[in-house]
């Protein structure tokens, strides 16, 4: 059976749930609990409320009801994922999230779609709004991100990475690589070619070589994954890369920002964000930068 040995709170690394009392929050849950039991890690849900530094007395009734919510979702939680809940006061959502995220030495921030002044906009499979585009270009950790309407009530069963064959791509392996080998989950590795190439034998074996080189560097530092599968599809083609292969909404998807950017921070390809519209399984974003390590999924 896939998955990490169960251990205390105390040992587990944490992922931060941005959480609202609603369909985009519930997601937003439903993905991180299939993310804990399958990496082995405990869940911050946090929420945050308009506010400065004075408190009026409807400010602390805002607050009384994001906490009754918060422990609401957290009774939603299977026993076996150990769960904390935070309310946080702030004048944009945001930076309070990302600065709870550091507060809590968070390994990844988990995003559900939303409607106006949340975490996003339920317009399509990824809906990326203004505080999910804000967090993603300024977070320094993954960000996962749920599908609309995604309901798995089961642990992560395989891992699925998207990978250029132009110069990067070195942190997602290494992300996805390592995960895959401390959990022993099945990995899928989806080399974009180029939208303006024709897929030959002589572009499919370039850019397996390619891919090769990545690999051989992750798997020196964390070991092979016990099972690995390649697919080739048009990074511009973005029903060739949903149509590649079956995709599984108890898969997740790991993808790379862009390379034009300050290291360390996120900001999505166009290619990568074709796909988030359409794609029914969950994505985590890896930052851009030159080595992975910190960048634990799992526990």
């Amino acid at each position: 059976m896939s998955g990490v040995a169960p251990k205390t709170a105390d040992e587990q690394l944490n992922y931060l749930v941005g959480y609202r009392d609603d369909e985009g929050g519930r997601d937003a849950l439903n993905l991180a609990v299939s993310m804990a039991q399958a990496f082995g890690v405990s869940l911050d849900l946090v929420s945050v409320v308009p506010g400065g530094r004075r408190v009026s007395r409807s400010d602390r009734g805002v607050t009384r009801r994001a906490r009754e919510a918060l422990d609401r979702g957290a009774a939603l939680v299977p026993r076996d994922v150990p769960v904390r809940v935070h309310v946080r006061t702030a004048p944009a959502v945001a930076p309070a999230v990302l600065q709870t995220a550091r507060d809590l030495g968070s390994r990844v921030i988990i995003l559900g779609s939303d409607g106006p002044g949340g975490f996003g906009a339920r317009l399509r499979r990824q809906a990326l709004g203004s505080v999910t585009t804000d967090v993603l270009q300024e977070a320094t950790i993954p960000v996962a991100l749920a599908p609309l309407d995604y309901r798995v009530n089961r642990p992560i069963e395989s891992v699925d990475c998207a990978v250029g064959t132009r110069p990067g791509g070195q942190a997602v392996l290494d992300v996805a690589l390592r995960v895959c080998v401390r959990t022993g989950l099945p990995l899928r590795v989806v080399i974009l070619v180029d939208p303006d190439t024709e897929i030959n034998d002589a572009i499919v074996d370039e850019a397996r070589a390619r891919v090769a080189l990545l690999m051989s560097s992750s798997v020196a530092r964390y070991g092979a994954p016990t099972d690995t599968r390649f697919v080739f599809a048009r990074g511009g083609d973005v029903p060739a890369v949903i149509e590649a292969t079956k995709w599984l909404e108890t898969s997740v998807l790991i993808v790379g920002s862009t390379r034009v950017g300050a290291p360390q921070r996120q900001f999505l390809g166009a290619a990568v964000s074709k796909i988030l519209d359409k794609l029914p399984s969950p994505v985590i974003v890896v930052p851009n930068m030159p080595v992975t390590e910190g960048l634990d999924l799992d526990g």
